[in-house]
C-alpha cells in the first residue's frame, strides 16, 4: 500500500527488516515469490485471498467515504490525515515499490533525471487498475490518476544536483505540499510521449528502450529475461487489457477479481 502518511522507522528497526540487495533477477524473483507466499498464507488464515490490483475493483457498500476512521493510530499517519484531509478518501491504492541500490544520493538524483523520459512507458506496461469500486474508469491505470491529485506525487522534478533537489523538496514542504523535506512521494505519471515528443504505441516505446539499454542488459545477463517479458506483454496484453477481456467475456466484475487472484498466485503461492 502506498500512502502519503507512511510511517517512519528508527535506524534499529530498519536494520532488522532490510535485507541486502539481490545480485540477479533470478534471486529477486525468488525473494518476491517467498514474500508473496507468506502474504497469501496470512490472507488464507483470515479467510481471504490475495489479489494484486492497483485499485479496489468491486464497490464496497460499507464504505463511508471518510478516511479518518480507517487511518492507523500512528503519529505519521495522523499527521498525514490532518494535512491532506479529504484527498485521502479515494487514496485506497496498492502498487509494487521497488528499491534500486545506487552508490550515493547525488548519483540517485542524476539517474532520476535520465529515467524521467521512460517513466510513462513503465506506467503503461504496468497499468493494473482499469476498474475502481465497481466502475470502468476508461483508463488503464486509474491509480496514477488518483495519485495525480496530490501536489507531491508524480514524476520527480529535474534537478541539476543533490543540493538543487533538496532545496526544492524543502520549498515544497514549507508550502505544506508534502509533510517534510525528507519525505517526497515523487514517482511516475502517465505521459504518452517518448524522447522525440512523438506519440507511439507502448510496444514501440518498449522496443526503443530495450535497444537503448541493450549493451547493459547483455553485460548483466538480463537480455533474455527482458526480451521474454516483452514477448509475453505483446502476446497477452497488459494487466489492464486482460481485466477488460475477462469482463467482456464473463460480464461481471467478480470474474475480473477471480482472474486477478489467479494471476497473483499462479502456483498457489505455496
Amino acid at each position: 500500500m502506498n500512502s502519503p502518511e507512511a510511517p517512519s522507522r528508527t535506524a534499529a528497526e530498519a536494520r532488522t527488516t532490510t535485507r541486502a540487495p539481490t545480485a540477479s533477477p533470478q534471486e529477486l524473483r525468488g525473494e518476491l515469490r517467498r514474500v508473496r507466499a507468506a502474504l497469501a498464507a496470512a490472507a488464507r488464515a483470515e479467510g481471504l485471498r490475495l489479489c494484486a490490483s492497483g485499485t479496489p475493483v468491486l464497490a464496497d457498500d460499507s464504505d463511508t467515504g471518510t478516511a479518518g476512521a480507517d487511518i492507523g493510530d500512528h503519529p505519521r499517519y495522523r499527521a498525514g490525515f490532518l494535512q491532506y484531509r479529504r484527498l485521502l478518501d479515494e487514496f485506497v491504492l496498492c502498487a509494487l515499490h521497488a528499491h534500486v541500490h545506487l552508490l550515493d544520493r547525488e548519483t540517485t538524483v542524476l539517474v532520476s533525471n535520465h529515467l524521467r523520459p521512460w517513466l510513462p512507458l513503465l506506467v503503461a506496461m504496468s497499468a493494473n487498475s482499469p476498474y475502481h469500486r465497481g466502475r470502468d474508469t476508461g483508463y488503464a491505470g486509474w491509480r496514477a490518476v488518483i495519485r495525480g491529485c496530490f501536489p507531491c506525487l508524480g514524476p520527480p522534478p529535474y534537478a541539476a544536483s543533490l543540493d538543487a533537489y533538496e532545496h526544492l523538496a524543502s520549498a515544497m514542504a514549507a508550502t505544506e505540499a508534502m509533510p517534510e523535506p525528507g519525505m517526497p512521494f515523487w514517482d511516475v505519471r502517465p505521459n504518452p510521449h517518448t524522447l522525440t515528443g512523438h506519440v507511439l504505441p507502448s510496444s514501440a516505446q518498449a522496443q526503443r528502450l530495450v535497444d537503448h539499454i541493450r549493451p547493459a542488459l547483455r553485460a548483466y545477463g538480463d537480455e533474455d529475461d527482458v526480451t521474454a517479458f516483452l514477448h509475453r506483454l505483446r502476446q497477452h496484453g497488459s494487466a489492464a487489457e486482460r481485466q477488460r477481456a475477462r469482463m467482456a467475456h464473463e460480464r461481471h466484475l467478480s470474474a475480473v477479481v477471480d482472474g486477478l487472484v489467479r494471476e497473483t498466485c499462479p502456483d498457489g503461492c505455496g
